[in-house]
């Protein structure tokens, strides 16, 4: 398994755990709902979108029988996507939770560029399969 599938899936799990934690929270702690768009964005985007991810990147150029288009932008992706979901997280977490609406419009470009990083994995993946059909 490359590493970059490693780490896609090893974070897809804390993902899963730190969203599914915070839902558990909701009932113990109501507070804690001004939370709920971060709750449905670890577990969506992260958990889900980041298996995917890493999934994709294994399986797929096994499927193709041709290797991934460039590992370079999947190493690319892991990080930068993980670093910019994080950054995203915590200001929606500072805006939505803490009360600090300015986190909120620092959170917009946190999702664009996370927004980048996906951009990135599309053009890979449909790279890989663009040369595997030529």
């Amino acid at each position: 398994m490359k590493g970059y599938t490693k780490w896609f899936i090893l974070a897809s799990i804390l993902y899963l755990v730190l969203g599914t934690m915070l839902g558990t929270l909701f009932f113990f702690l109501p507070a804690l709902l001004a939370l709920k768009p971060v709750h449905a964005h670890l577990n969506l985007l992260g958990f889900l979108s980041m298996m995917v991810y890493g999934v994709l990147y294994h399986v797929l150029p096994r499927f193709l029988a041709r290797p991934l288009y460039s590992e370079r932008l999947a190493w690319f992706h892991v990080i930068a996507g993980n670093i910019t979901f994080v950054l995203l997280l915590g200001l929606m977490a500072l805006g939505y939770g803490g009360g600090i609406p300015a986190a909120l419009a620092w959170a917009k470009w946190a999702a664009l560029a996370h927004w980048l990083t996906i951009l990135a994995f599309a053009y890979n993946i449909l790279q890989t399969i663009r040369l595997a059909s030529s």
